[in-house]
């Protein structure tokens, strides 16, 4: 057997493999479904604590290397045909909810909870304040994109590499970060609409 047959051989092993898993975790009390169609590369990561209240992951999952999702405590639920890039991480205390057709450039963190420091003696002892996170279907988070709790992400939206999202962005906006350290919210032109001034 030559190396390049070997190797087919492992990858075919490494799928089914991938499936069983998921199917496993389809079945278990807390994770309410998984979608059909689901494509997992090499290193993903998924913890998923026994207090989480679930995780609804729709069909055409789509994850590339080394992307982490932990549940602990939280619900998250993912829409159809969610797209993640190399290093993405979705991290979820108490809700994150994705919708359908989105996209996660590389390196994207979704995060609905930060460190409580009012403690600062103690800061690794100081717990977790969280906020639910929404983002709308048909957006597409740049390569680097921060989100941050609270925030809340409408339809047909499109937010630039490096930005940090906190709070709301409206529906049909692209998001880019100014000079200034500040975001800059522009309308979104549609197929067939004339150029806005």
């Amino acid at each position: 057997m030559n190396l390049l047959v070997a190797r087919h051989y492992l990858v075919e092993i490494a799928a089914r493999w991938r499936g069983l898993w998921w199917r496993l975790l389809a079945g278990s009390a807390s994770a309410s479904g998984i979608g059909r169609g689901a494509r997992i590369h090499r290193g993903f990561n998924l913890a998923f604590s026994r207090g989480s209240r679930g995780l609804v992951v729709g069909p055409g999952l789509h994850c590339r290397s080394w992307c982490s999702i932990v549940v602990d405590g939280g619900r998250l639920s993912i829409g159809d045909n969610l797209f993640m890039n190399n290093r993405c991480s979705l991290n979820c205390q108490s809700q994150i909810e994705i919708g359908d057709d989105c996209l996660l450039g590389e390196g994207v963190a979704i995060y609905d909870h930060d460190h409580d420091f009012s403690k600062p003696e103690k800061f690794r002892l100081s717990g977790f304040r969280s906020a639910p996170v929404k983002i709308g279907n048909n957006v597409w988070l740049g390569s680097n994109v921060i989100v941050l709790k609270g925030s809340t992400i409408g339809d047909n939206v499109v937010v630039a590499a490096n930005s940090v999202i906190k709070g709301d962005v409206p529906a049909d906006t692209l998001v880019v970060p100014s000079s200034r350290d500040k975001l800059v919210l522009l309308p979104l032109r549609k197929p067939g609409e004339a150029q806005r001034s």
